[in-house]
């Protein structure tokens, strides 16, 4: 909970100080894209598809551009069920073992964040109608539910942070990338890297994956 307190005073602090600078203002916005979805795990898992969607309001400071936001975030990873076959002699030795990959299992954690995206422009040019730029985007994430989902059957997640419950509640994390200013529009990508454990008492297990989209400032 102190982690938890000290990442949103220190997101407070970052928005306030700059919009106390703010002279120009962009106004409202929205953006979305597609999520690259893993998880940094002791257990092998592969990229699963996902989708972000959500709004933001732009302040602008000289190169510098401050967005909070509200976001709908789809996270998760893919894994495999498979079955063990084993070749014993009469002694009960293992000859041979082999593996067959039965299906995929796929695990979907649906959020709610609140991010800050801080950017910097690099490259300014035609009269800043373009712009090339590069940004941080802290983010606190809220898990609204959860499921693993096997062929036709799925087990929906228990989020809280008891020891009983499948995934914590909150989500801390951090991007970093980049983004092209053309008119209006802005394509963006970057990477999505999550700070803390997401399981209550499973062993470490924290959010990772690549992002693409694009914004349309209003």
């Amino acid at each position: 909970m102190r982690k938890i307190s000290l990442f949103l005073t220190v997101l407070c602090l970052v928005v306030l100080s700059n919009l106390a600078q703010a002279q120009d203002y962009n106004g409202f916005g929205f953006k979305a894209g597609l999520n690259f979805n893993n998880v940094k795990s002791d257990v092998d898992s592969d990229m699963r598809l996902g989708f972000h969607i959500g709004g933001y309001y732009t302040f602008e400071v000289e190169s510098f551009k401050i967005q909070p936001g509200l976001s709908f975030v789809q996270r998760g990873a893919k894994g495999y069920v498979t079955t063990v076959y084993t070749a014993t002699d009469v002694g009960g030795n293992i000859l041979s073992r082999s593996e067959v990959k039965d299906g995929d299992i796929h695990m979907i954690l649906n959020y709610l964040e609140i991010p800050v995206n801080i950017s910097y422009k690099v490259l300014d040019f035609n009269q800043g109608n373009n712009a090339l730029s590069i940004f941080v985007e802290p983010s606190l994430g809220f898990c609204l539910s959860g499921k693993l989902k096997y062929e036709d059957s799925s087990d929906d997640f228990e989020i809280g942070s008891d020891d009983t419950d499948d995934r914590k509640t909150i989500n801390l994390g951090v991007k970093l990338g980049a983004s092209v200013q053309v008119g209006k529009f802005e394509p963006y990508i970057g990477y999505d890297f999550g700070l803390n454990d997401i399981t209550p008492s499973r062993g470490d297990m924290m959010n990772r994956g690549f992002y693409l989209g694009v914004a349309y400032n209003l």
